[in-house]
């Protein structure tokens, strides 16, 4: 199953500069994601854990929100008449 979230295999941190470092890196201040953890896939491209080719876009599920907005009409039919 596709999905929007990446998952963290190790403890990552920000710096100062806000770009993502190891754990054992000097220049750490706060936690992004702990070990098992997950992070929106935008996020994880945009401080460069992963990145994302356009091929790979078209496997990645809709947000929940992006779901419910491009759910169809009912199209339930009209109760018939009675003969």
């Amino acid at each position: 199953m596709a999905t929007n979230l990446w998952t963290a295999d190790r403890r990552l941190y920000l710096n100062a500069d806000g770009k993502a470092v190891e754990a054992d890196d000097p220049t750490r201040q706060s936690l992004l994601v702990a070990q098992g953890g997950t992070i929106p896939l935008a996020d994880a491209e945009k401080y460069g854990l992963v990145t994302i080719v356009p091929a790979q876009i078209a496997n990645i599920a809709p947000a929940p929100e992006e779901k419910a907005k491009a759910a169809p009409t009912n199209k339930a039919k009209a109760a018939p008449e009675n003969k």
